[in-house]
């Protein structure tokens, strides 16, 4: 597989099961993730939110090049055409955002529950769900170091897929 660069990865990762099938192709888990907010956004609300009051509060989504991530499709639907008061590039600033009450985001599940200042005011949500996949050249899948990055991310995958279910 190659990346967007046109380098050769050794492993290459997708969300969705990916559309070239040249090479070993494994799921290796799944990532469920939920609407997260500062606590002043579950003040005087019964959680987890309704689509009708999760369409009045302030949003945060991905920048423009992103809009195509399904994620911006859910939250367009649920916020009903109001433009999102800030656009960001990654799940980080999302993360840093909404912990100091900018606005309301769509987070992985394992990132969100553990970000101090943030509370998760949906439950996961379905549609979202990603299943995750690998895709390794069939030649290189059989060395020793590739074999072994590959146990590990499954691996991390099932105790994220874990602690999500306790």
């Amino acid at each position: 597989p190659q990346t967007e660069t046109g380098r050769k990865a050794d492993i290459k990762m997708f969300h969705g099961m990916p559309a070239d099938g040249r090479g070993l192709t494994r799921r290796v888990g799944s990532v469920t993730v939920a609407l997260y907010g500062n606590r002043q956004f579950a003040k005087g609300r019964a959680l987890p939110l309704s689509d009708e009051d999760i369409a009045t509060l302030p949003w945060i989504g991905f920048v423009e090049e992103q809009e195509h991530y399904i994620t911006m499709e859910w939250l367009w639907e649920r916020m009903r055409g109001r433009v999102p008061v800030a656009r960001l590039m990654n799940l980080d600033l999302m993360m840093t955002a909404a912990s100091r009450g900018i606005g309301v985001t769509v987070l992985p599940c394992y990132k969100g529950d553990r970000a101090e200042g943030l509370v998760r005011l949906t439950a996961p949500i379905e549609e979202l769900l990603a299943d995750y996949w690998i895709l390794v050249d069939p030649d290189l899948a059989k060395n020793p170091a590739i074999r072994s990055t590959i146990n590990w991310i499954i691996e991390c995958f099932q105790a994220a897929e874990l602690k999500e279910s306790l």
